[in-house]
C-alpha cells in the first residue's frame, strides 16, 4: 500500500522529488546513504521525462553523459572532415561505441526507477552500451594500437575471442539482475563487477604489452595512460559508496559517487578516442605496420562480429526479461538483492 505521505506528493510539483524517500521506492532503485531525491515509481512513462530537469537523484547521472554524448558527436563530425573513417575504422568504432555507452545510460537513468522490472530491463539497456565499448575499444587496440609482436600471438583470431568474451560477460550481467536468482542474491555485484574488470583488462592488454615493451613511445601512450587512470577511478567511484557515506543525505541531488563514475567513465573514453586517433595518424605510429598483415580485418569482418554481438545481446536480454517477469509475478515486487518489497527486513 502506498504511504500517506507518497499520496499527498504532486507530481507536477517541481521539487516533488525532494519529498520522495527510500521507503516509497522499489528497493533496487535505493542509493546506499542517498536519502531523498527519488522520482515516484508507477507513474506512467511520460512522467520519468521530468528526470531531464526536476532537482533529483538521477538528473546529473543522465545529464553527465548527455553532455559526454553531444562532444563525442561533436568530434565524430570534425574527425570526418579530415579522416577517412571508414578506412581508419578503428577510430569510428571507437566514436560510435562511446556514443553507444552514453546513449544507453542516459535512457536507462531516465526510466529505471518505474518499477523493480523497468529497472532490471533498462539497467540490461545499460549493461548493453557498455558491452558495445567494450568490444568496440579491445578491436580498436588489437588492431591500431598493439605492437606486431602481441598482435601476431593470436592475429585475426583476436577478434573471435572477443566475440565470445562479449557474449560471456553481457550473459553474466543480464543473469546478475534475476531477483530471486542465487546469483543475485549472493553474487549478483560481484558477477557485474568481475564480469566488467575481465573485459576491460582484456581489452587493455595489447597496450600494457606495448608499455612494457617500449614504454612512451609517442604521444598516444600519454592519452592511452590518462584513460586507464580515468577508467580506474571510474571503476572505484562505482564500487565505492564515498562521499555519501561520508555524510548520508549532503549529496542527495549533486555529488554522489554514480554520478562521478559517470564524469570519470566519460573522460576515460574520451582520452581513449585521442588516443586511438594519435596511434592511426602519428608518424611511425602502429596502425601502419598492423594494416600490411595479411589476416588484419576489415571493417566489413569487424561489423559482422559486432552484429553477432548484438544479436546474441537482444536474444539473451529478451530471454532474462521473461524470467525477470516470472520472478516478481511468483515474489512479488522485488529489491534488486531478492527480498520481497513488502517485506519489512530485520
Amino acid at each position: 500500500m502506498e504511504s500517506s505521505q507518497e499520496c499527498t506528493i504532486d507530481p507536477d510539483d517541481y521539487f516533488h522529488a525532494l519529498k520522495v524517500n527510500q521507503s516509497q521506492v522499489p528497493k533496487c532503485t535505493i542509493k546506499k546513504n542517498v536519502l531523498i531525491g527519488y522520482v515516484l515509481p508507477n507513474m506512467p512513462r511520460r512522467y520519468y521525462w521530468k528526470v531531464l530537469w526536476i532537482p533529483c537523484n538521477e538528473t546529473l547521472n543522465v545529464w553527465t553523459h548527455l553532455v559526454a554524448l553531444i562532444y563525442y558527436m561533436r568530434m565524430l563530425y570534425l574527425y570526418n572532415d579530415s579522416l577517412d573513417l571508414f578506412v581508419q575504422w578503428p577510430l569510428l568504432i571507437s566514436l560510435l561505441s562511446s556514443m553507444s555507452v552514453a546513449t544507453c545510460s542516459c535512457f536507462a537513468h531516465t526510466f529505471h526507477s518505474r518499477s523493480t522490472f523497468d529497472h532490471c530491463c533498462w539497467m540490461m539497456l545499460d549493461f548493453f552500451g557498455i558491452i558495445s565499448y567494450s568490444f568496440c575499444s579491445t578491436v580498436s587496440h588489437f588492431f591500431a594500437c598493439s605492437q606486431l609482436s602481441h598482435y601476431a600471438r593470436l592475429g585475426f583470431w583476436n577478434i573471435i575471442m572477443f566475440t565470445l568474451n562479449c557474449c560471456i560477460v553481457f550473459t553474466m550481467l543480464c543473469v546478475s539482475k534475476i531477483p530471486y536468482s542465487v546469483t543475485s542474491k549472493r553474487y549478483g555485484n560481484s558477477i557485474r563487477i568481475g564480469g566488467l574488470a575481465y573485459g576491460y583488462i582484456y581489452g587493455i592488454l595489447p597496450l600494457l604489452d606495448r608499455f612494457m615493451t617500449v614504454g612512451w613511445d609517442n604521444d598516444a601512450m600519454k592519452y592511452h595512460i590518462l584513460s586507464f587512470v580515468y577508467m580506474g577511478l571510474s571503476a572505484y567511484m562505482y564500487a565505492s559508496t564515498m562521499p555519501q557515506s561520508i555524510s548520508p543525505g549532503s549529496f542527495d541531488i549533486i555529488g554522489h559517487n554514480h554520478q562521478i563514475f559517470h564524469v570519470f567513465s566519460a573522460f576515460a573514453m574520451y582520452y581513449d578516442i585521442i588516443a586511438v586517433h594519435l596511434d592511426l595518424t602519428l608518424p611511425g605510429g602502429p596502425w601502419a605496420s598492423l594494416t600490411e598483415q595479411d589476416d588484419h580485418p576489415t571493417l566489413v569482418t569487424v561489423s559482422i562480429c559486432g552484429l553477432i554481438v548484438v544479436t546474441w545481446c537482444l536474444f539473451t536480454a529478451a530471454y532474462v526479461a521473461k524470467h525477470i517477469e516470472k520472478s516478481i509475478q511468483a515474489h512479488g515486487e522485488v529489491s534488486c538483492n531478492g527480498f520481497s518489497e513488502n517485506v519489512k527486513q530485520s
